[in-house]
């Protein structure tokens, strides 16, 4: 009991240990962030204005993110977005270090909050008016009327004199019936959105450049078959943590790259023997001194929610699973200590969320690469005639932060 004590007390010193050594890695290479603060609503609920804005600001201005539970401070840089209506339709004010602006709509609903917003952006000077054009010309009034063609004047043709002609004295010049123009189309705000109202997205998979990772709840399971016949077998039992790195190359399809380290020290190491004259033995645990590590160079597939969910909450978190080099080590001992080795191609799988403000929580599983093994346990129990076989796995549960 005051070993599992100790051996508790000893991973919650390294999750603190490395959430320490994180934040003073990652803070330095923080930049300027922007955040959204509304400050008044309408008749709107505050969580629907607060997703439209973060996502039409994000898509046609800068990234931003919601105002943390700390708030911000008085230089920080914030985007205010006050909501005001009336009987005639609703004004939204767009104010901050960078802009000041207004957009007004006379729609009602979310459709209505929509076209203030985006008037708004498009008036604050800051926004890429040809891109925000191009997705809502038929909401942003200044893109409609910039779009209207100018008049064209025809050529002035000089035609051959023609001769005088006497009309009767009691003739009526024939009057033109003037050419009709074609209506019209007003937009109503019983018709349908051209565009759904959707939360804002996780950060665009291009812009995810570089993930890194911590973790400091990890283990690793070894287990080491005598031989293919026997049952007989050592199960190894590790705790420590993980650091590692993930980078997306930004191709069509959504790839990346992994580089996993895990290090831990041995929990327990469990015994079972296959003996015919004792079925019901009792496997023997120890407590030995030692340490696991493991390494993994893998490329992944990446299955992202936001391409399935309109929810905000799921549209954050993503699925990956591949396959790469897998590389583990142990020492059991602490002189002369006794080692097994093994690597070769495993599996890698696991899901992570992303959070505003770019962190994001990953778990994290390898498998295999047990291809070859090795070490001066292996050969013991080969030069003894048998056959052993290795498998192995490591989890991890991770923060980090996205580049």
């Amino acid at each position: 009991m005051k070993y599992q004590q100790f051996q508790l007390w000893s991973l919650i010193k390294k999750w603190l240990l490395s959430l320490g050594v994180w934040s003073m890695l990652i803070m330095p290479v923080w930049g300027e962030t922007c955040y959204v603060l509304v400050e008044s609503t309408g008749s709107y609920e505050a969580k629907t204005v607060e997703f439209l804005s973060l996502s039409l600001i994000r898509q046609f201005v800068e990234w931003v993110e919601m105002v943390p539970p700390s708030g911000v401070g008085p230089n920080e840089c914030v985007y205010r977005v006050a909501v005001v209506e009336d009987r005639e339709g609703l004004e939204v004010v767009l104010s901050g270090q960078r802009s000041s602006s207004f957009g007004d709509s006379k729609l009602r609903g979310k459709e209505g909050l929509k076209q203030g917003l985006l008037n708004a952006i498009y008036r604050s000077g800051t926004a890429s008016r040809e891109k925000l054009c191009e997705a809502y010309a038929d909401l942003v009034n200044e893109c409609s009327q910039s779009n209207q063609a100018a008049p064209v004047t025809p050529p002035v043709v000089v035609a051959p004199a023609a001769k005088a002609t006497t009309a009767p004295p009691n003739s009526e010049p024939e009057e033109v019936a003037p050419e009709e123009s074609p209506p019209v189309h007003q937009r109503t705000a019983q018709e349908e959105p051209s565009t759904p109202f959707l939360p804002p997205p996780p950060r665009p998979v291009k812009d995810l450049t570089l993930k890194v990772f911590v973790g400091p709840l990890s283990s690793q399971d070894f287990t080491l078959v005598m031989d293919q016949d026997s049952s007989s077998q050592y199960a190894l039992d590790t705790g420590g943590f993980t650091l590692g790195a993930r980078w997306f190359p930004g191709l069509s399809i959504p790839v990346s790259a992994t580089f996993l380290w895990y290090r831990g020290d041995i929990n327990s190491l469990t015994y079972s023997e296959d003996s015919e004259e004792d079925s019901e033995a009792e496997p023997v645990v120890t407590y030995p001194s030692g340490f696991s590590s493991r390494s993994i160079v893998s490329v992944e597939y990446n299955w992202f929610f936001a391409n399935w969910f309109e929810n905000w909450f799921l549209q954050r978190f993503s699925l990956f699973a591949g396959m790469g080099f897998h590389s583990v080590s142990v020492e059991i001992g602490d002189t002369d200590p006794e080692t097994i080795n093994s690597r070769g191609i495993g599996f890698v799988f696991g899901t992570d969320y992303t959070f505003d403000n770019n962190m994001f929580a990953m778990f994290i599983v390898g498998i295999g690469g047990d291809n070859t093994i090795g070490g001066t346990v292996v050969d013991q129990i080969r030069d003894a005639g048998g056959n052993p076989t290795v498998s192995t796995t490591v989890t991890s549960l991770s923060i980090g932060y996205s580049f």
